[in-house]
């Protein structure tokens, strides 16, 4: 389920900031057949990753890009039936691992209702969102220090 928050909050992202008219066209286009094979081809989610960046907030990017760098691989694992998948089944979670999976999951939420805020226009709303973090980080990632942050 977390790949799929992630995919869907990485794409409202770049639908915001980055994806074109006639990109966002192909989404809102009436559904049929030729419209769900032109929506095919817009770019998945490594490619708006890449497009955001520069355009979307750097915190946004950042910390979807992070989200896809550590959590990708067991996604995908889980997705396809792999090792992960296979592995858990087999010997269970870590409590640890499972706590992990919940402050993630509530990171995402939180960076959806921060899109939210912002698509509403009010700004009074989205200074409350960001307040989110420091209030409830025992049960969201840690945010990842300026210090840290790569240059771009």
């Amino acid at each position: 389920m977390m790949r799929l928050q992630h995919e869907a909050l990485t794409r409202a992202v770049w639908l915001l900031y980055a994806a074109s008219d006639e990109q966002i066209d192909r989404l809102v286009a009436t559904l049929d057949a030729a419209a769900e094979k032109a929506a095919a081809k817009l770019p998945m989610a490594k490619a708006m990753l890449d497009e955001i960046v520069g355009k979307a907030p750097h915190g946004a990017v950042e910390m979807l890009t992070h989200f896809k760098d550590v959590n990708a691989p067991a996604l995908h694992s889980f997705v396809h039936g792999g090792i992960h998948a296979i592995q858990r089944g087999l010997t269970g979670y870590p409590v640890e691992l499972l706590a992990n999976v919940v402050r993630s999951s509530n990171g995402l939420y939180t960076m959806a209702g921060m899109l939210l805020a912002i698509l509403s226009g009010d700004e009074a709303l989205a200074k409350r969102m960001s307040k989110i973090q420091p209030r409830f980080a025992d049960c969201l990632p840690p945010l990842i220090a300026p210090a840290a942050r790569p240059e771009t």
